[in-house]
């Protein structure tokens, strides 16, 4: 497993988990709820390959999906939908901040990878 996919894991992992206590914090329905996960979770690695002139790997490789729907399912069963006052929780603030960090490891790798210039790393992380 390389830097790249370990940091993209990561990524869509935590902003999965931001996303439903987003769309819990709205009392949004079950549907709402993924819909916001995976929103948030693929929504900028898709535009990231998009960018980089690449077919996003939410549609190449099953993982991305998967590790959504096992987060948010892994929530509901922790009752992490039990939380109030979502601004003031460590859960929402930890889980952005560190698929923040993960995807723009995430962003300046690719961008490396595809010989982007300074200039197009700092827009791509």
């Amino acid at each position: 497993m390389t830097a790249l996919q370990l940091a993209d894991i990561i990524g869509v992992i935590c902003f999965a988990l931001s996303g439903f206590l987003i769309a819990v914090h709205y009392k949004l329905d079950i549907l709402g709820v993924f819909i916001s996960a995976f929103l948030t979770a693929l929504g900028g690695g898709m535009t990231r390959d998009v960018l980089a002139n690449k077919t996003p790997y939410v549609f190449t490789d099953v993982l991305p999906v998967t590790l959504v729907v096992a987060t948010v399912l892994i929530s509901l069963v922790l009752k992490l939908h039990k939380i109030d006052d979502l601004e003031g929780k460590t859960a929402f603030i930890v889980s952005d901040a560190i698929g923040l960090v993960s995807f723009a490891i995430t962003g300046s790798l690719v961008a490396i990878e595809n010989d982007f210039n300074f200039l197009g790393v700092l827009i791509l992380a």
